[in-house]
């Protein structure tokens, strides 16, 4: 949906919205921008204030987008902020599959777990919402009150219906820091 605001080989939009459904026809995903550009081979350029919003309160946010619908794929290299409940991250660039549930940051991640636990990494960070699980590569360093654990890889697991992390595998160059140990 959107205004059509210009006509050529090309269409400018304003105020864009999409959305994807799952198999029993619930809305699965949305995104929106205020401004689109639709190219003749189905690639959809979103600018300004896009918005991907999933369906367990998943919130992507950055400056624009490019989304092409025959692979469905988005793409950006913008910065981007995703919110779930408390946990927050922030990170440069990313791409996505909605309807496969999976997105990828791709560099400079910052993530607030909770008030006290904060996970940085080089990147890339990929979630793999329906397998509940997140993978992040390259100087990746967990800090809480207990201390500091880093390693070159660290695959996490958690219980999206605890809301909580169940395991977490770190691999190569482990390191855990407590206190003066």
């Amino acid at each position: 949906q959107g205004n059509l605001i210009e006509d050529s080989h090309s269409q400018m939009l304003q105020k864009f919205s999409l959305t994807g459904f799952d198999d029993q026809g619930k809305t699965f995903w949305k995104l929106e921008g205020d401004t689109a550009k639709i190219e003749p081979g189905e690639t959809v350029f979103l600018e300004s204030n896009v918005t991907l919003r999933l369906r367990d309160y998943t919130v992507v946010k950055t400056d624009n987008v490019q989304w092409s619908q025959d692979g469905k794929l988005l793409k950006t290299n913008a910065p981007v902020h995703v919110t779930h409940e408390n946990l927050r991250i922030d990170g440069r660039g990313a791409l996505g599959r909605p309807d496969q549930s999976f997105i990828q940051i791709n560099r400079d991640i910052e993530m607030d777990v909770n008030a006290t636990t904060h996970l940085s990494c080089d990147g890339p960070m990929k979630v793999f919402y329906k397998e509940n699980k997140m993978i992040f590569y390259r100087n990746v360093k967990i800090t809480d009150e207990r201390g500091t654990l880093t390693a070159r890889k660290m695959d996490v697991y958690f219980n999206s219906a605890e809301k909580k992390i169940n395991q977490i595998i770190a691999i190569g160059q482990v390191v855990i820091k407590r206190g003066t140990d």
